[in-house]
């Protein structure tokens, strides 16, 4: 669906340096995660004993514009970064992470009609990750990517 292939590009798993296949490890994937996104942020936001949940996340993202649903067509659902970004965290606490960014490689990322229509949005969450590095450099700081 194009929510997929939206998430897929503006997550990051279409430029991901990790290739996971059948046989990726639930180890294999929280390396993948401590590295994106930092062992504790992860853990503590979306663990297995994180305070949240993914109809909270959800609806928190309806209700502050992250994620845009046309009430009249419902099948008109669209997300920004840090909807994708929320996402991919929580695939991460759920163990899944690995599997999503197989799923949009093998589905998203190299079909022609999905690239055609949303790789500038993995271009996009370069520069913004670029950006957002740039920022805590200057405040002499570090930052989750």
């Amino acid at each position: 669906s194009n929510v997929d292939a939206e998430y897929c590009f503006l997550a990051g798993h279409c430029d991901s340096p990790h290739n996971p296949t059948d046989g990726s490890s639930v180890e294999e994937m929280e390396k993948m995660c401590d590295a994106k996104y930092g062992a504790e942020h992860w853990r503590y936001k979306f663990g297995k004993n994180a305070p949240g949940s993914i109809l909270t996340s959800i609806a928190q993202g309806v209700a502050t514009g992250k994620v845009y649903v046309d009430l009249f067509h419902p099948g008109r659902v669209m997300v920004n970064q840090a909807f994708a970004d929320t996402m991919a965290e929580l695939a991460c606490g759920m163990g899944n992470y690995h599997c999503d960014v197989a799923y949009c490689k093998q589905t998203f990322c190299t079909h022609p009609y999905w690239s055609s229509l949303h790789s500038h949005l993995g271009v996009e969450a370069a520069r913004n990750n670029e950006r957002k590095a740039q920022k805590a450099a200057k405040a002499g700081g570090t930052t989750r990517l």
